[in-house]
């Protein structure tokens, strides 16, 4: 869902997106992470990564063309997300990030939230049957909910 903010006194322009869904099946890793009784996930070089984006970013200008902004942005958001080697939800969030900020100069920063919507693999052992990365289901821990902000230097 597209959203938008203007505030006075400050005078302030932001966008963003809110609950953009996400998912790649490769090139994500959660791996050489410290170890502890609190983490629960195990080392992997090849996870689905999953999660849905808020992102809201503010403008340095209240003359840019927001329809043109946000699509610029979206584009971007949408491009790192799937185009980018993730070692971690952390990493793929600053790529996502520096990517909108490149992508249009009227944005001088932006915040993400990008919460972990985990998927793990299926138990097919009851059924006689080895799970080779087939089937996946969806669970809602462990779960991580990441934030960060970017902004233009």
């Amino acid at each position: 869902m597209r959203v938008c903010r203007a505030t006075t006194a400050p005078a302030a322009l932001s966008g963003g997106i809110s609950g953009l869904k996400v998912l790649k099946t490769t090139d994500s890793e959660f791996a050489d992470f410290v170890t502890d009784r609190y983490r629960t996930l195990k080392d992997t070089h090849d996870r689905i990564m999953a999660t849905s984006v808020n992102a809201h970013w503010a403008y340095n200008t209240q003359k840019a063309d927001f329809n043109a902004c946000y699509a610029a942005a979206c584009g971007a958001l949408l491009a790192a997300f799937a185009a980018h080697h993730s070692l971690a939800v952390q990493q793929t969030l600053l790529a996502m990030g520096q990517a909108v900020i490149e992508a249009c100069p009227a944005i001088d920063s932006i915040k993400l939230e990008l919460p972990n919507l985990h998927r793990i693999p299926f138990d097919l052992q009851p059924f006689g049957l080895k799970n080779e990365n087939d089937i996946f289901v969806p669970v809602d821990e462990p779960h991580g909910f990441i934030t960060g902000e970017v902004k233009r230097r």
